[in-house]
């Protein structure tokens, strides 16, 4: 899958969390690959919601290496969460990154 705000090296995905009240930190994003060969990064790593909110948070996955990369994703919460992580609607489970030019 490649998503459509993708760069040559870049993903962007969304994570999409539905909860009672939690703190969201990224730790909870798993990637396949070494942490030498993908970064993920967000613009705010933790975040506060109140009970009954939802919210969406944009995370940045980057192919390190200069060959490509498919990379298998996946996100953890409490039980009570509900997680995805989501392009354009779409659930994503695994992202192709090409090399870094």
């Amino acid at each position: 899958m490649w998503p459509s705000s993708s760069k040559f090296g870049l993903a962007t995905v969304l994570v999409a969390v539905a909860f009672a009240a939690a703190v969201f930190s990224p730790s909870g994003v798993q990637a396949s690959a070494t942490a030498e060969r993908v970064k993920i990064t967000t613009p705010f790593p933790h975040v506060t919601v109140g009970q009954g909110s939802s919210f969406e948070k944009e995370l940045t996955i980057k192919n390190t290496t200069g060959s490509e990369e498919l990379v298998g994703l996946s996100v953890e919460g409490p039980r009570e969460w509900s997680v995805s992580l989501r392009d354009g609607g779409m659930k994503v489970n695994s992202v192709y990154l090409p090399p870094t030019r």
